[in-house]
């Protein structure tokens, strides 16, 4: 299942799949680039799949964000 939606001015495209029953994997594209799959164990729910990936995906915007445009003082 696809998901598709935009966080500060990137287009990040969410997939989630159940690989055993009950066993959910994640994986995103930013702006047509990755992909980025989910590290570790899987999860018990696709809900919580899409949190995982959505909360990975906007740390990664955020963190690429600051690289760009340090902030000054």
């Amino acid at each position: 299942m696809v998901e598709s939606l935009f966080y500060n001015n990137h287009h990040i495209v969410i997939s989630t799949s159940e690989q055993v029953f009950g066993s959910w994997q994640w994986s995103y594209l930013i702006d047509g680039e990755g992909p980025y799959a989910s590290q570790g164990h899987p999860v018990a729910s696709r809900a919580q799949a899409l949190k995982n990936a959505l909360r990975s995906a906007k740390a990664r915007i955020d963190r690429s964000r600051t690289l760009t445009h340090p902030r000054t003082n």
